[in-house]
């Protein structure tokens, strides 16, 4: 998958360079196309607790409590299954994609996918907030 994604931003700068023919806009450019590709080939880690789920790449940070998970979802196939946990109830596109925290397997140290999920649905189960109910 590295490689992969090595050759595309290599093809990637070089059509910047043939388009822009300025250095310093294939330079921006460039590091644009490589920090959104950024989750692809930067390592990520993550931690479950009894707050919440993290995710941790070089770029930062990103937490959900399970409190706000309204919906988790597994992937399996590809060449990233993982978990996604989303604070939007449902499948609701962009909105759901943009407010989720995805736990990646397949690491050295991480757990296996059926292992996540399994922790996963503990801890989401496990958080007891009553939700409000409206008079």
């Amino acid at each position: 998958m590295a490689l992969a994604v090595g050759v595309f931003l290599l093809v990637a700068i070089a059509a910047l360079q043939l388009g822009l023919r300025t250095p310093l806009l294939t330079i921006l450019g460039a590091l644009l196309l490589a920090a959104a590709c950024a989750e692809f080939w930067l390592p990520v880690t993550f931690e479950l607790d009894a707050e919440g789920a993290s995710r941790v790449t070089p770029l930062g940070c990103r937490r959900v409590a399970w409190a706000e998970v309204r919906a988790a979802r597994q992937f399996d196939v590809g060449p990233r299954p993982g978990v996604l946990l989303s604070t939007v109830p449902g499948d609701n596109g962009i909105a759901a994609a943009w407010r989720a925290v995805f736990l990646p397997v397949g690491r050295e140290g991480a757990p296996s996918l059926d292992e996540l999920v399994a922790q996963v649905a503990a801890r989401a189960t496990a958080r007891q907030r009553p939700e409000p109910i409206d008079a």
